[in-house]
């Protein structure tokens, strides 16, 4: 008997332009998720900015080293992600 396996979920990791990073669960049915989250603010006119996908810790680890997030901070990312993966 075959154990059905779910796929890993996948996350936008999105740097806000207010400070800090997070992830939002992709939805394969929202063709306008990034053109959402990238929007314009309308107090600033800053906008958050989808750095890209990731599906394990490895991927946040990467992906932010990637764009010189200090390694600190990155820990911190790591330890958010494995929080939500875990619900």
């Amino acid at each position: 008997m075959n154990a059905h396996i779910n796929p890993p979920r996948e996350f936008y990791l999105v740097d806000a332009h207010i400070g800090d990073s997070y992830f939002v669960e992709v939805n394969k049915y929202d063709d306008n998720q990034v053109e959402d989250i990238e929007e314009v603010c309308e107090t600033c006119g800053d906008n958050d900015w989808v750095m890209g996908i990731v599906k394990s810790k490895q991927d946040v680890k990467k992906l932010a080293m990637e764009y010189d997030y200090n390694p600190d901070y990155v820990d911190t990312m790591i330890k958010s992600y494995e929080r939500l993966v875990s619900i």
